[in-house]
């Protein structure tokens, strides 16, 4: 009888939690659904509208971006996206994919400015490779390959912030601005691809 009890009480707690966590899951979906929708009606009363990061990240996720792939390879991007809000472009994802590694770019426009960059770079360590099993004593084996994954985190303003990231680490908060006007740079070659793109 006691057992029966204990397990009759673990069933009812466990649908409790089941229940709560159902209903917990909603609120969060109705919160995100209010949200997009607050970001969508502040649009509309606007002629010229502008989005932070946040509001741009939401509205991706939740659909209500247009993607435009450009046709062709960018000249500094490789493959290019383009995400538009109301015929407006709001982000740019590239990527230029090579045998073994791959470079990566998500710039987000607050207007005409670009308002934050990611750029990743995802190559093999073939010096660290070849260092560990030089070719003359061992047959090459790409499972023992490295790669070297390095994330910047730029987001530009008044006061630019800057995170160099290596392996979830941040590893340098300095400033590159030669790299920062690269990316500026390719970033609007990339939008001028798209614009001449459009059908």
């Amino acid at each position: 009888m006691k057992l029966q009890i204990t397990i009759l009480l673990l069933i009812l707690t466990f649908s409790s939690c089941k229940e709560k966590d159902r209903k917990k899951s909603k609120t969060e979906k109705n919160k995100t659904d209010l949200k997009v929708e607050n970001i969508i009606e502040q649009s509309n009363l606007k002629t010229e509208f502008e989005f932070s990061v946040v509001e741009i990240d939401s509205l991706k996720l939740n659909g209500f971006l247009k993607k435009k792939e450009y046709s062709l390879m960018s000249t500094c991007g490789g493959g290019l996206d383009g995400f538009y809000f109301k015929n407006k472009l709001v982000f740019i994802n590239a990527i230029y994919k090579g045998e073994s590694g791959f470079i990566k770019q998500e710039l987000y426009l607050k207007g005409i400015e670009f308002s934050k960059i990611i750029y990743q770079e995802h190559f093999p360590e073939d010096e660290k490779y070849l260092k560990k099993y030089p070719l003359e004593k061992f047959k090459y084996d790409e499972n023992k390959l490295t790669f070297s994954d390095t994330i910047y985190k730029i987001e530009l303003g008044e006061n630019t912030r800057f995170k160099k990231i290596s392996n979830g680490k941040v590893i340098s908060t300095k400033i590159d601005n030669e790299l920062i006007n690269k990316l500026i740079n390719c970033g609007n070659i990339m939008r001028k691809e798209l614009e001449t793109d459009i059908e």
